[in-house]
């Protein structure tokens, strides 16, 4: 819950924040952080105490760091679960490549998944490279067979896309 783990980091920098300060943190509005956090306390994951009758103060309880805890967890699960399963697919992309004939792959600009390529032509023993420079202007040596691939900040032009690549 995105909420309460950013409550967390707003109250480590300021343990007297107010509703108003959480309010602005999360980018939501004052009415809205209200509603979540009687939510998250009748979950007994946050402590609402008022000072006075214009003083409140929050606090997490060890339920709410709990659930904190628990939604990392589970987030990190997914995302390992994802990187395997877009591993192997990319494992399987490389290999029919250098079943025909492929002997490098060649990765313009930035990408998220670009480990994944490279550690997949190491698997295959196939060479990888990245480079910052738009390949369509590149000098392409003739002398291997390379196949292209335009990252997230490229135009793709006459090369393949990293989403088409995972995706066919």
């Amino acid at each position: 819950m995105k909420f309460l783990s950013s409550l967390q980091e707003t109250l480590e920098s300021n343990p007297s924040a107010t509703q108003r300060e959480i309010a602005a943190k999360q980018g939501i509005s004052l009415g809205m952080t209200n509603a979540w956090l009687g939510k998250l306390a009748d979950k007994g994951w946050v402590l609402i105490h008022k000072i006075n009758r214009k003083n409140v103060r929050y606090a997490l309880t060890a339920e709410g760091m709990r659930q904190i805890t628990l939604n990392t967890a589970n987030y990190m699960r997914k995302t390992f679960s994802l990187m395997k399963t877009y591993g192997n697919i990319i494992e399987k992309k490389v290999c029919v490549l250098k079943d025909n004939g492929y002997s490098k792959i060649v990765l313009a600009g930035k990408s998220n998944i670009d480990f994944l390529l490279e550690y997949s032509c190491q698997k295959i023993d196939m060479q990888f490279e990245k480079t910052a420079m738009q390949l369509t202007d590149a000098v392409k040596d003739g002398s291997e067979k390379v196949f292209y691939l335009a990252g997230e900040d490229v135009q793709q032009g006459d090369m393949t896309s990293v989403f088409e690549f995972i995706g066919n």
